[in-house]
């Protein structure tokens, strides 16, 4: 090899590696979102303000108004939160502000009358807080506009999957929380919440995220996703507020993920799990995973085969795909239609059991 050919691989050499730092810096650093979603999950000071340009022309505010970070794995504690969503034409695709009751939980509706006797907790990330949609259009919101007899509770976080929901009934005492004695748990389970689990996907992950692994047969607490791998954690945190990974979305690298039989094992011993320690906590209710429409259908099949070999109750939503499904087409949060069909399900779910 001459002299020249050394000369021009070198050259082609430095190029390349001159390239992929330029692409390192546009992922990790040019417009990141993640502190957009440190304050929608209430890791703020009064005043503080997050916007920027989303990518596909999208403007977004967020302004952490009040309230104070008291668990990390919910929202403010009398917490208020605004968030404004605008395409490039100036006109709003929603304009939405978020309360939190003195639990850290979203309000969704009144506060419950003594006509409610029973309950309905609901646990799920984003999309079931309700981004983009006010507090009673949200899944539990619209629950209790239809329903009689149950009041729903919104323990909804960012960025969550099912190893955030066995840690809040682990550690949570519902006595002050839940005043019924009688209810349901539901956890609604849409696109990410598989992967997250056991930190695989890039996609909006929060390094307060709990960590369990497989121990003598059952899953045990181990740290946080910070503690468990920082570096792993900050490279992931920063792709999950890129252009490429608001882009690429949930469903993109989700869909035909494929998992290693230890790591299905462990997410069906979290959902069983969970569901120990909701009747443990309240012993006359009924922990249901609640498949949503927006789950996609490798995660929705693995989870029907959870539920079935380990006896939890389950929902499955499963509906072709509308546009009018989501809140925007960067974020995908869904909308009030799609919430409607969701409590539409489970209303019938809880008829059929009472019958």
């Amino acid at each position: 090899m001459n002299k020249n050919t050394l000369k021009k691989i070198r050259n082609l050499s430095g190029l390349l590696f001159l390239g992929l730092f330029l692409v390192i810096v546009f992922l990790f650093f040019y417009k990141n979102e993640f502190g957009k979603f440190e304050i929608l999950s209430g890791n703020g000071k009064p005043g503080q303000v997050w916007e920027k340009n989303a990518p596909a022309g999208q403007y977004e505010k967020v302004v952490f108004v009040a309230g104070e970070k008291k668990n990390p794995l919910r929202g403010p504690v009398n917490g208020r939160i605004l968030n404004a969503a605008q395409y490039a034409d100036g006109s709003f695709i929603y304009d939405i502000e978020y309360n939190y009751d003195q639990f850290g939980r979203r309000v969704s509706g009144p506060a419950n009358s003594s006509k409610k006797e029973k309950f309905a907790v609901f646990f799920g990330c984003s999309d079931l807080l309700g981004i983009g949609v006010t507090g009673a259009d949200t899944i539990p919101g619209q629950f209790n506009s239809l329903s009689t007899d149950y009041f729903g509770y919104n323990y909804g976080f960012v960025g969550t999957g099912a190893h955030y929901v066995l840690k809040l009934l682990e550690e949570t005492n519902f006595a002050p929380e839940l005043k019924e004695e009688e209810g349901y748990f539901f956890y609604v389970v849409t696109e990410g919440h598989y992967p997250k689990t056991i930190g695989r996907a890039f996609t909006l992950i929060r390094p307060v995220m709990p960590v369990y692994e497989m121990q003598k047969g059952r899953a045990e607490y181990v740290s946080t996703l910070e503690q468990d791998n920082f570096v792993a954690t900050w490279l992931k945190k920063y792709l999950a507020g890129s252009h490429l990974g608001i882009l690429a979305g949930g469903t993109f690298i989700t869909e035909g993920m494929r998992y290693k039989r230890s790591e299905r094992e462990l997410i069906c011993q979290i959902l069983k799990q969970s569901e120990e320690q909701a009747l443990k906590a309240k012993p006359k209710s009924k922990f249901v995973l609640v498949l949503h429409t927006l789950l996609p259908r490798d995660d929705r099949e693995r989870l029907i085969e959870c539920a079935k070999n380990r006896n939890i109750p389950y929902i499955n939503i499963d509906e072709p795909y509308r546009d009018e499904f989501v809140t925007d087409q960067v974020y995908f949060h869904p909308s009030k239609e799609v919430n409607r069909l969701v409590v539409d399900r489970i209303l019938t779910f809880i008829n059929l059991q009472s019958q």
